[in-house]
């Protein structure tokens, strides 16, 4: 299976190096992660010496200057060569395979409205509101492990799904309040009409994802159940929950729809 490379260099750069395991922290307003040619002993890397560059879907070392795309980032940190590395981006986010036998040449994109575009930008903001907001939170707590171990979901389980959970309130509202404006952390459902961050009754968070990056944020209460026990922004959902599941499909494969978040 070949790849459109035009799709490849299109693939969030954020969102590889989350597939790679890279571990990521925030600077500033920037998102850094370790530059892959560091070594514990290195006397040369500051740790986080890697910064993106979502802007241009790139990434540089500021310590070796080491830089380039996600295509090269795959290589380098998965040591492979770019045809490999080019299948595993076009696996992990389910792009579109094309028989090189069949390719065709195409016209080149068409011209966009300042709708369109607007559009478009719009909703790449509201996805990169969602990626902070997950990496401001890190992993679950042990509180969020043993509510949901309880439930009877590993620790492994929500992992692969990204479900976390608030532990620290104010740090976080401010952390998003420093990053974007109101009017866009309410449409993405995060804070209230009053500028409120929403779930303090609501730790546990549920994010959407498709294709592999966060569309809508959910959240469900740890309580005792005086309170209802999900709390769904208004917005409206982009996709299903769990919707990239159906890409990795085969015939005949059996597909079970359910209720809800946690019975999924």
């Amino acid at each position: 299976m070949s790849y459109d490379l035009r799709d490849i260099e299109n693939v969030p750069i954020i969102g590889v190096a989350k597939k790679l395991g890279m571990k990521l922290g925030f600077r500033g307003e920037n998102i850094h992660a370790e530059c892959p040619f560091r070594s514990e002993s290195d006397a040369l890397h500051e740790p986080l010496s890697l910064v993106f560059d979502r802007a241009s879907n790139t990434f540089r070392c500021v310590s070796c200057n080491f830089r380039g795309s996600a295509l090269e980032l795959v290589c380098y940190v998965s040591q492979v060569g770019p045809s490999q590395a080019i299948e595993w981006i076009g696996e992990n986010f389910y792009l579109p395979g094309i028989s090189s036998a069949t390719r065709k040449a195409t016209p080149g994109p068409r011209g966009e409205t300042a709708e369109s575009a607007s559009g478009a930008a719009s909703e790449a903001t509201l996805r990169q509101a969602y990626d902070d907001f997950l990496l401001i939170l890190g992993g679950p707590s042990m509180q969020a492990i043993e509510y949901m171990e309880g439930r009877g979901i590993s620790v492994e389980t929500l992992k692969k799904h990204g479900v976390t959970d608030i532990k620290g309130y104010h740090g976080t509202s401010n952390s998003l309040k420093d990053k974007y404006p109101p009017e866009l952390l309410r449409r993405a459902g995060l804070v209230d009409a009053t500028g409120k961050l929403r779930f303090e009754e609501y730790p546990l968070i549920l994010p959407y994802f498709h294709d592999g990056e966060p569309t809508f944020i959910q959240a469900h209460s740890m309580g005792s159940g005086s309170t209802p026990p999900y709390l769904r922004p208004r917005d409206a959902v982009s996709s299903l929950y769990n919707v990239d599941v159906l890409r990795t499909l085969g015939d005949g494969d059996r597909v079970f729809l359910v209720e809800g978040i946690i019975d999924c």
